[in-house]
């Protein structure tokens, strides 16, 4: 690929050639306007009052062209100057430990933006009784109630510049390295989700990645592992945590709905209850009435005899 350095040198030349072609054509389109001179009326004052005309309509010409050179000296300076800025760029993302450093810084301001403190922990060990530390996890309601994390590691892979075909390949591999070392470090049910997210803090290097046919899929498919870019992560991260309490609130509706059915059969439960203790207190009061009456009765008979007898 051509340098900006190579870029510039031709836009440079450009315009020097075109500067050279504006003081050319002045001049000609000078000496076009003149009379045209014999040698033998040709005198030194005639030839002074030309040089002095040819003078001044070529010096703001020249000066033009000065300046011009000036301005180019400048934009050579600053071009050998980000020059070296962009080697500088170069060096850092070939070195892994920076590259590390950069995908990680480039993941928690996107968090820190996205959720409040207390629900990002950076850093942190999820597993109990291990030391492996991940990027960042964000804590969630499980739909069962109890807290769990959301593993995101962010990858930063060097691939060099290849043809396209061999550099997709290249990544590719990379990649499903990557996510498996995350599923078998960080993916650990009950203490996490069932699933994480892969960052990857460059456009370009996600934009080509889910261009390969098949990769997302495939490591969501083999590793439960996500993709994510930096114009995604956030949008993938509310589309989790929406997921997430749409679920837990179907739980507690169904919890709910258990709650009532039970409910609902005691109240029958009690409905029968009380529908026995009517039958039953109709009973008794079939009963009182009976007795009440045969008490009614032998009183009388008490009555007429002792009044037969008296």
């Amino acid at each position: 690929m051509p340098s900006p350095l190579l870029f510039l040198t031709l836009i440079v030349i450009a315009m020097l050639v075109s500067v050279a072609l504006g003081v050319a054509l002045s001049f000609i389109l000078f000496s076009l306007r003149k009379p045209r001179l014999h040698t033998e009326t040709q005198d030194p004052t005639l030839f002074s009052q030309l040089t002095h005309s040819v003078d001044q309509a070529l010096t703001p010409s020249l000066h033009m062209l000065h300046a011009r050179l000036d301005r180019m000296q400048t934009w050579l300076g600053e071009l050998q100057i980000s020059s070296r800025g962009i080697d500088d760029v170069k060096r850092l993302l070939t070195h892994t430990k920076q590259r590390g450093i950069s995908g990680e810084i480039s993941l928690q301001t996107i968090l820190r933006d996205l959720l409040p403190a207390d629900q990002i922990h950076l850093q942190a060990k999820i597993i109990p009784g291990e030391d492996t530390v991940v990027d960042a996890a964000i804590r969630v309601l499980h739909e069962d109630g109890h807290a769990v994390w959301l593993p995101i590691d962010a990858k930063f892979p060097y691939i060099p510049e290849e043809d396209r075909p061999q550099r997709l390949r290249r990544l590719s591999s990379t990649l499903r390295q990557n996510a498996k070392s995350i599923a078998q470090k960080y993916i650990r049910p009950p203490d996490t989700m069932d699933f994480a997210i892969l960052f990857l803090p460059s456009e370009t290097l996600f934009l080509e990645a889910i261009d390969i046919d098949g990769l997302a899929h495939q490591l969501f498919q083999e590793y439960r592992i996500y993709l994510a870019g930096p114009t995604t992560l956030s949008a993938l991260i509310g589309t989790i945590l929406l997921g997430i309490q749409a679920s837990t609130l179907s739980q507690s509706s169904l919890h709910i709905t258990h709650l009532l059915q039970e409910c609902q059969k005691e109240l029958q439960s009690i409905e029968a209850l009380l529908q026995n203790g009517q039958t039953r207190f109709q009973q008794l009061s079939g009963i009182f009435d009976t007795a009440i009456r045969k008490t009614a009765q032998i009183s009388q008979r008490l009555s007429r005899g002792l009044g037969d007898r008296y």
